[in-house]
């Protein structure tokens, strides 16, 4: 209990060294419908950062799912990303990591290489990427990604 205590008070003192942070706290109340639906009912908690410089921008989450022994993380799963702008040209450079390990097993690792593009409709500002997407250990191949955001 001590040891959730110190994360939480590290995580709340670190938010206040960084912008545009956002920490959240859910619960999945669903039931699993099959024999091989994963196990419901647990927290899962999200950490997650935007900060905009005059480069680009990063964005970067990290989720824990909490439905390990005594209610401990037992999955964590992150992403970060980074734009960088290319001089006055509309499109940006777009790099990003994928990757979370659990109890059991490690996702592979994702690479994204590929380009953004930020735009404004209304009020609200909107990026679209695509990138050519290449995961670790993977027998496929590598593949494209299309994001909006």
């Amino acid at each position: 209990m001590r040891k959730k205590i110190k994360i939480i008070l590290f995580l709340m003192l670190a938010s206040f060294a960084v912008e545009a942070q956002n920490i959240q706290m859910h619960y999945d109340y669903g039931k699993g419908t099959s024999s091989n639906a994963p196990a419901r009912g647990f927290y899962t908690g999200t950490f997650e950062i935007f900060k905009p410089d005059s480069f680009g921008s990063t964005f970067m989450f990290v989720d824990f799912n909490f439905n390990g022994a005594k209610s401990s993380p037992a999955l964590a799963y992150a992403e970060i990303s980074r734009n960088f702008k290319l001089g006055n040209f509309p499109l940006q450079a777009h790099f990003e990591y994928n990757g979370g390990l659990t109890n059991n097993f490690s996702f592979d690792n994702a690479y994204l290489f590929g380009a953004s593009y930020p735009f404004n409709l209304g009020k609200a500002s909107i990026t679209g990427m695509i990138a050519y997407k290449s995961i670790a250990n993977s027998t496929e191949g590598a593949d494209f990604q299309l994001t909006t955001s």
